[in-house]
């Protein structure tokens, strides 16, 4: 009950950002310095997860279905490949 409530609360919180994103322009120019940082910083998170979802999936490889895996980036969180895809 207590998660439902939260993920339906989240779902909530998370409609302004959405509104924002699609029809709030930034005020910079898109030639500027801070439209390139911006680009650049996206693509260095994009880069950061896809580097972790490669590191998760090739450490479990084929063991998921045989054992628990409890060392590696499964020591940091129980299912890593979901710090990437946000799911439910």
């Amino acid at each position: 009950m207590l998660r439902k409530l939260r993920i339906n609360l989240l779902r909530l919180a998370f409609i302004p950002v959405v509104f924002i994103a699609v029809f709030v322009r930034p005020s910079w120019s898109l030639e500027s310095t801070m439209a390139f940082t911006m680009e650049l910083g996206g693509y260095l998170f994009l880069l950061a997860g896809l580097v972790i979802r490669i590191w998760c999936t090739c450490y479990i490889g084929s063991r998921k279905s045989k054992e628990l895996i409890g060392e590696g980036p499964y020591s940091i969180c129980r299912n890593p490949l979901y710090i990437v895809i946000i799911t439910e």
